[in-house]
């Protein structure tokens, strides 16, 4: 009987160990399916940390698109708006009285008419800019009116004819509107 006793220790210590290694196996696998899911879980993080980064970086492109486009045709609009603007100011240039035209000229004479310069005119204002100025005339001026005023040798031009007048007060509204549409200093 001692042969089926070592026998049965023999079997009884290889039960054991094939206990011990099928529980060693089950902790192995438990915590390599732990690790995976831990793993998993990480990376489900962090892709949905990046999509959430992606999805408001996108919808922040898109808002300084959409703000953009909407400054642009406000831009357009007060174009649109300071060039009809211009058109009725000529149109109403065409047909100013006499006196207010006068009165504008006095006023440009006085402040830049000096002794020893010269005068341009239209030809509708030149017989008033010369009694009013006693300035030489130097030859016609196109246009709407107004004056371009030079110095004795013609080197120095200050052009103040009506449609430079309005084109510079454009040009300087332009600049106003598109740096409060687009943030810039005016």
């Amino acid at each position: 009987m001692a042969l089926a006793q070592v026998l049965e220790e023999i079997q009884s210590s290889s039960r054991a160990q094939v206990r011990k290694l099928e529980e060693e196996a089950r902790e192995a696998r438990a915590k390599a399916v732990a690790q995976a899911q831990a793993a998993v879980e990480e990376y489900r993080k962090k892709a949905l940390e990046k999509a959430t980064r992606d999805i408001v970086r996108i919808q922040a492109q898109e808002a300084a698109s959409t703000e953009l486009e909407l400054k642009r045709e406000e831009l357009q609009m007060e174009r649109e708006l300071l060039d009809r603007v211009l058109k009725h100011a000529e149109e109403r240039l065409m047909s100013l009285p006499r006196e207010r035209n006068e009165a504008i000229l006095k006023g440009l004479l006085s402040h830049y008419g000096r002794e020893g310069t010269q005068v341009l005119t239209t030809p509708k204002d030149e017989l008033y800019v010369k009694m009013a100025s006693g300035l030489h005339h130097a030859g016609k001026l196109n246009g709407l009116g107004g004056l371009v005023i030079m110095n004795a040798d013609g080197t120095v031009r200050m052009d103040l004819a009506y449609e430079t007048l309005m084109r510079d007060l454009a040009e300087k509204k332009l600049k106003e509107i598109h740096g409060r549409l687009l943030g810039g200093a005016q």
